[in-house]
């Protein structure tokens, strides 16, 4: 059978699920820099005609660069850690950030971290009377233009991998700085240690920022809260308000954290 005539029911979903193809493509395409339209038919078992419609959109998010019969990956920031981040657990990421907004009220002074989960709740801050502290680059490209959000961009080295500033002058800043919540994400969640990251060195600012927040809630896809990446621990499970994660959580998990963190919620996806 050819690549073009291969039926896409039952293969994973992948053919319905635009978040899962089209994280699929860009991972082929990272590996490989350029790649023709048939051999990701016949390496992902999708049609030619899917590959094609996935590819058109992808360009048109800017993500790559289409030519005859394939396409290739132009702009090096598409291949950055945070970007790979973005095309996963897409549709989680939107119920988590569509929730953890529901915590924040007009007047509030809002502590934002880097990460794709925390910036997945900037659509929903939009239109409300904020102050927003942050660290994260695109947290600040997203709220710069509200009207009603002043964006207070926190100083510091830049760390390329997250887009976000740490370091000795970050620190001097969230001195004289005070916020009524917190958002964090994190690298993953150990049920002894807690909450994990994968720079040693962003472990002062993390801490720094939780000591001006009254309030501290951890956004974190349930992948997060089943696998223990990262070196270093940041802080105890026992030191955050809240953790909201997403319904693929599975029930020894949930079960546990119920108990060791005060507050949990669950973000069920649109449709699911």
């Amino acid at each position: 059978m050819d690549a073009s005539e291969k039926p896409e029911d039952g293969v994973s979903g992948m053919a319905d699920d635009a978040a899962a193809k089209y994280g699929e493509l860009l991972r082929v395409l990272e590996k490989r820099g350029s790649v023709r339209v048939a051999e990701l038919a016949r390496d992902l078992f999708l049609s030619e005609s899917t590959v094609r419609r996935a590819l058109d959109a992808l360009e048109e998010q800017g993500r790559l660069k289409r030519f005859h019969g394939g396409a290739a990956l132009t702009d090096p920031v598409a291949q950055s850690q945070v970007h790979r981040r973005q095309i996963s657990h897409l549709a989680e990421k939107d119920a988590i950030g569509r929730m953890a907004a529901t915590f924040v009220k007009d007047g509030m002074t809002l502590l934002m971290m880097g990460g794709t989960t925390v910036h997945a709740v900037c659509p929903y801050l939009k239109g409300m009377r904020l102050t927003v502290i942050t660290s994260s680059l695109p947290v600040m490209n997203e709220l710069a233009w509200e009207e009603k959000i002043t964006v207070i961009l926190l100083g510091g080295v830049l760390n390329p991998s997250e887009m976000e500033v740490r370091g000795g002058l970050t620190h001097l800043a969230l001195e004289r700085l005070r916020a009524d919540l917190m958002l964090t994400g994190t690298t993953g969640l150990h049920p002894i240690h807690g909450l994990m990251t994968d720079d040693p060195n962003g472990v002062e600012t993390y801490q720094a920022c939780m000591r001006i927040s009254d309030q501290v809630i951890v956004l974190a896809d349930h992948s997060k809260c089943e696998q223990y990446e990262g070196t270093t621990v940041f802080c105890p499970l026992s030191e955050i308000n809240c953790l909201i994660t997403d319904g693929g959580l599975s029930e020894s998990v949930r079960a546990y954290f119920e108990k060791h963190i005060p507050r949990l919620c669950i973000a069920q996806a649109q449709g699911g």
